[in-house]
């Protein structure tokens, strides 16, 4: 019974083992594709950034950007709206 349960567990040893290098191999796999990517010009690490975020190309980068300054813009107009009215209301008050 002992020797069932110790042959068991090199048997489950053993597949975890060819697992592993199985996974170490399709790793280095992967590494060898990046690299390969990586030597293109056209692959930058903004492309993996914008990929990564979501976007499909430069011109719905370029569209969020433009969306962007359009809000701050705003933002920034509100912003000094409210300190003129701060002035005003103070001034007011003195």
């Amino acid at each position: 019974m002992r020797k069932q349960i110790i042959d068991s567990i090199l048997d489950k040893i053993k597949d975890v083992s060819e697992e592993i290098i199985r996974c170490d191999y399709d790793i280095e796999q992967c590494q060898r594709k990046l690299n390969a990517l990586m030597d293109d010009d056209e692959v930058t690490l903004e492309n993996i950034v914008a990929f990564k975020v979501g976007y499909k190309s430069a011109q719905e980068i370029e569209e969020a950007i433009l969306q962007l300054d359009e809000q701050i813009s705003i933002k920034r107009g509100e912003l000094e709206t409210g300190i003129l009215d701060s002035e005003k209301t103070k001034r007011k008050r003195s």
